[in-house]
Parts: C-alpha cells; structure tokens; sequence
C-alpha cells in the first residue's frame, strides 16, 4: 500500500506556525515557559512568510546560492533580498520589527537566556501585532482568516492589547476590544426570561428587517452573518417581543449557554 505524501506549501507553513504559536500562548496560562514556544513559533511564521513574499516575485529568490537552489536563504538573508530584489515596500520600522523578531529567537535558541514572564508575554503580544500588519499587507488578506476556529478566543485576548486602537477584523475595522466581544458573545447563544430558556436571535435571521439583503456586517456591533450579537447591541432583536433587544421591556434572568435541544 503507497503512502500518499501531501505536500505543505511555504504559505501554509507559515500559518502552522503562526497556529501553533498560539496553542502555546494558551498552554501558557498552566505553564509560562510556553511564551518561550510561542515566541519561537511566531518568528518562524515571520521568517516564512518573508520567504513566501521572495517567493512570489521569483521563485530563486528563496535561496542562498541561486545556481544551486538547494538551501533556503537565512531570515535576515531574506530580509536583505526583500529590500534589494523584491519589488515590495518594506519601511524602516518593519526593517527594526523583523531585524528584532530574529535576534530575540536566536537569543532564546542559541545560548542561554534570562526568562521573565511579563517580557516574553509583551514581546509576544508585539509580535503578533506586527505580524498582523506585515501579513495583511504583503500576502495580500486578513490574518484572522487563517486563525484555527478553536484559537479565536486567544487571538482576541492578544489583539485586546495591541498599542494600535483599531484592527480589521472579520472585514470589519474595530476597536481591537471588539473581538474579544465577539467570541463571549457567541457563548452566549440564549437568554432565561421568568424561567424558560429562549435562543438569542443571531444577526440576518430579524423577523422585522432583513439586514441579510442589505449588508453581510453588524452596523453596530459588527458581528457577521449567523453571528450572535454583541451584548447592548442597538440593532439585535428580542427573542420574545421581537422589538429591540435593548430597550424593550422583557427583562430577562441572564444569559446562557445553551444547546440546541434546550432552545425554544
């Protein structure tokens, strides 16, 4: 029996990665050496996809001798090329952000190193800002849409504390706490109203306004399509009166998280 081999593209790699590294920010939270893997991964991420935007102005480009093609170029090779061969804008300050990134890996993996949490928690956190703005700007889409489902909620917590006050994120620009927002609000799928469990309406399924028709985005809370709306949301629906949610008169016991069996 042959073994089918699936090839793992340099794009795809990258975003391995970049995934991985996040799983470790959230073992991080038993365990804080894993900001030490986080940080290794999130590099490697970074030095991927300097190797992918090499990559698409041609394809030699990614290696250290061009007659052979055989290794690839080092990160700060492939920063080098990107400023002198590849037609791509790289300014100074992405140059200092990529020229940091690779120098505190090789500080962690080459010698030995002082770890303090908060550090690495903040390099981190810096890192990942600026991977954000690197990749929606040289490949080309949204970060976010290469984020694991089940690594959203961590993304989130990461992006609630970027220095830059707003984000695209899910086509939306944001207040970076938005998306934090978001994720708990899709816990929060129902609601109790005098003791029996009602599912919240999600976003495009109103019975008075068909927002689906008209725009795939939350005017107010800019949840998408099928989403659960943020909490004080001005245009969710009441599940009960079917008038606005947030200022109607049904007073409701809290919100849960409920399962479909449960919904009324």
């Amino acid at each position: 029996m042959s073994i089918i081999e699936k090839k793992i593209t340099l794009q795809e790699n990258a975003y391995l990665f970049l995934n991985e590294s996040l799983t470790n920010v959230k073992y991080s939270k038993k365990n804080q050496r894993y900001w030490i893997f986080a940080i290794i991964h999130i590099v490697q991420s970074l030095e991927l996809f300097c190797k992918y935007i090499l990559y698409k102005q041609n394809l030699v480009f990614i290696y250290d001798d061009i007659d052979k093609c055989k290794n690839t170029v080092t990160f700060e090779q492939a920063i080098d090329r990107i400023k002198k061969f590849a037609n791509v804008e790289i300014d100074d300050k992405e140059e200092v952000n990529l020229i940091r990134a690779y120098k505190l890996r090789n500080e962690i993996t080459h010698f030995e190193y002082g770890f303090n949490n908060m550090h690495f928690s903040k390099r981190y956190k810096e890192l990942f800002e600026f991977i954000t703005y690197f990749h929606n700007k040289h490949v080309g889409d949204e970060l976010h849409n290469h984020i694991y489902q089940e690594l959203y909620e961590i993304e989130a917590e990461v992006i609630s504390e970027f220095k830059e006050k707003n984000i695209e994120y899910q086509g939306s620009l944001m207040c970076v706490q938005n998306p934090v927002d978001i994720i708990t609000a899709q816990k929060k799928n129902g609601i109790i109203y005098k003791g029996t469990v009602y599912e919240r309406i999600p976003f495009g399924r109103e019975t008075k306004t068909n927002w689906a028709s008209i725009t795939k985005y939350c005017g107010d809370c800019c949840v998408l399509i099928g989403q659960y709306h943020t909490e004080g949301c001005d245009i969710e629906e009441c599940p009960i009166c079917h008038k606005q949610f947030l200022t109607c008169d049904c007073q409701i016991d809290e919100y849960v998280n409920i399962k479909k069996k449960e919904q009324i």
